[in-house]
């Protein structure tokens, strides 16, 4: 009955290379069997302990169904499995190796999507058998990331290549902040660990786009194609390649417009000669011997595609050890050579370079080895690798632009690299914020009590802001001069960031205050000449913040002087607590 079972196809795109990336498989004809859905297909064969034979059956037909596209060489297939089917007594591995090898594909060019929405009755079990299967070169997707049972537990278990965010957070995240910062972190948490993240059920233009700019990697959904079965396959592809063409224009346009716009391309990327998964041990050991210069290496497989890296010290020291070199030229090294393999951090060519050094800040932190070399792929291909000495050589140099730079009393970054790090920003992501920060009465206050106390004043702002500085994912501070600073918080939301400019007040009136009392009157207020030389009575200082937050990220640079003045207007003379803001 199998035989009345077929599948359809789903695109799934590449949107950082306006590509397809493959297809996800998608089963149908469940009524012909009298089933009500899908899922009653696999509870009845789980009841009767028939779920792998069942679940093999339909990997053959699907696969030769796959082999019919055109182009199915260079797509992946991402097939759906029954995490149920390991409570099977007949389960064992090796069977999908022989299927492909049958219909001549590579294990590449499978990915196993395993769902959320059942339970697993044991992690390390499941654990021991993706181990397995990505040792035989197939890749892991957790399937409808956010709402099963175990969302975190699923991804610290699996260490996943692919994460699939389900359709409740893509859908309206255009119009939703909390939604598009909660995606975003997911993806940085993701592609920390060596994996891409898949956007599911895209539905319109502006989810599409939002899923771009929030760094999603790829995407599927009925906005971009609806599953499809192979006799269709024409008439949806000429659709998709229109799209395609759409993205691709829209991506130029920005570079054309962008030029400041600052890839990892900065750095050096160094081509290191790759590694592929299919040799043996001779041919990785001449490898060494033919570039002796390098003491790692990445590893790709057939569709050069990166897996990770190897040590050469590591590798000889384990192999040579264990086995001779006789005994390993005959052998099918793959497998062992996969679990020897270090995941590290994989990034695009076309990455912003403040993006890279965000998510380099704490790698540390998620990998736990002592390789600090990033892999840089373009259309999720190798293209090279990023070195430690070249991260710590771009490091110096900024440091030492920001010293030539940055202000001698506050030694906060000054005008030069505020506005590069506005070009940086000229279309970002998430939620950006930009607040102009003054010092109310400053000149009275300097005539007064002396320049002494008006630079303790500006030293004492440049220590509040730096505090800051220790979360440089989120914040930027920069002094333009004199007693004028700017603040950029990124992906922050209204009300975290009137908490901390209110802090920044407090804290600035208390101190203004205690420095004061040798001269103010009440601690309150002082005496001074105005500009027309006639004595008047001032508040002691006070700060006062404009602040414009743009919900979209999206940079008015033509009009941000124009805007900042009106914002420092308002909260200089018209606004509470001389607090004053602008949504966009």
């Amino acid at each position: 009955k199998v035989d009345f079972l077929t599948f359809f196809f789903q695109p799934i795109i590449d949107l950082r290379g306006n590509r397809i990336y493959g297809f996800e498989a998608l089963l149908r004809n469940h009524q012909t069997l009298g089933f009500n859905n899908i899922h009653d297909i696999f509870d009845f064969a789980f009841h009767h302990k028939t779920l792998y034979s069942l679940d093999l059956r339909l990997r053959e037909k699907l696969i030769s169904l796959f082999v019919q596209l055109p182009e199915h060489q260079k797509r992946r297939l991402l097939y759906n499995i029954d995490n149920r089917i390991l409570e099977m007594p007949d389960f064992e591995s090796g069977n999908t190796i022989k299927i492909l090898q049958k219909y001549n594909l590579p294990n590449s060019c499978l990915v196993f999507e395993i769902s959320e929405r059942l339970p697993f009755q044991s992690y390390d079990k499941l654990s021991k058998i993706l181990f397995n299967y990505r040792n035989q070169g197939f890749k892991i997707a957790i399937d409808d990331f956010g709402v099963g049972y175990s969302s975190l537990q699923l991804i610290y278990s699996t260490e996943p290549d692919i994460i699939k965010l389900d359709r409740f957070f893509i859908y309206n995240i255009h119009l939703d902040l909390r939604k598009k910062l909660f995606v975003e972190e997911i993806v940085k948490i993701t592609h920390l660990i060596g994996g891409i993240v898949i956007a599911e059920g895209v539905e319109n233009y502006d989810e599409l786009l939002t899923c771009k700019n929030a760094g999603i990697d790829l995407a599927q959904g009925y906005f971009i194609s609806k599953p499809f079965s192979i006799e269709e396959y024409d008439e949806n592809i000429a659709k998709l390649k229109e799209l395609l063409h759409d993205l691709e224009t829209s991506n130029h346009f920005y570079f054309s417009n962008h030029k400041q716009w600052m890839s990892i391309e900065n750095l050096k990327i160094e081509y290191i000669p790759p590694i592929i998964n299919k040799m043996n041990f001779e041919e990785i050991m001449n490898h060494f011997s033919k570039y002796s210069d390098y003491h790692l290496f990445p590893v790709v497989n057939e569709q050069n595609e990166p897996l990770g890296i190897i040590k050469e010290k590591d590798f000889k020291k384990y192999f040579l050890q264990q086995y001779t070199r006789e005994l390993l030229k005959y052998k099918d090294f793959s497998n062992l050579l996969n679990q020897h393999i270090v995941k590290v951090h994989m990034i695009e060519s076309n990455t912003e370079i403040h993006n890279f050094f965000d998510l380099m800040s704490n790698q540390d932190l998620i990998h736990n080895n002592s390789i600090h070399e990033v892999i840089v792929t373009e259309l999720g291909k190798y293209k090279g690798i990023i070195t430690s000495d070249s991260i710590l050589r771009y490091i110096f140099k900024q440091k030492l632009i920001f010293a030539q730079d940055s202000n001698p009393l506050t030694n906060l970054p000054g005008n030069k690299s505020i506005k590069k790090f506005l070009d940086e920003h000229i279309s970002f992501a998430g939620t950006f914020c930009i607040i102009y920060i003054d010092i109310n009465n400053f000149k009275p206050y300097n005539d007064v009590f002396g320049f002494e106390y008006g630079d303790k004043l500006i030293y004492f702002i440049g220590i509040v802001l730096k505090r800051l500085l220790v979360d440089k994912t989120h914040y930027f501070v920069g002094h333009i001069g004199g007693d004028d600073f700017v603040l950029f918080v990124k992906n922050k939301n209204l009300f975290h960031i009137l908490k901390i400019v209110s802090r920044i007040q407090n804290e600035f009136i208390h101190y203004t205050k205690v420095i004061s009392q040798p001269i103010a009157k009440n601690d309150i207020y002082f005496v001074a000449k105005n500009r027309f030389g006639v004595e008047q009575t001032y508040e002691l200082p006070n700060l006062s913040f404009g602040i414009l937050f743009l919900k979209s990220g999206i940079i008015p640079i033509n009009d941000l002087s124009t805007l900042m003045a009106e914002l420092k207007y308002h909260a200089k003379y018209h606004a509470k607590k001389n607090i004053y803001y602008k949504i966009l």
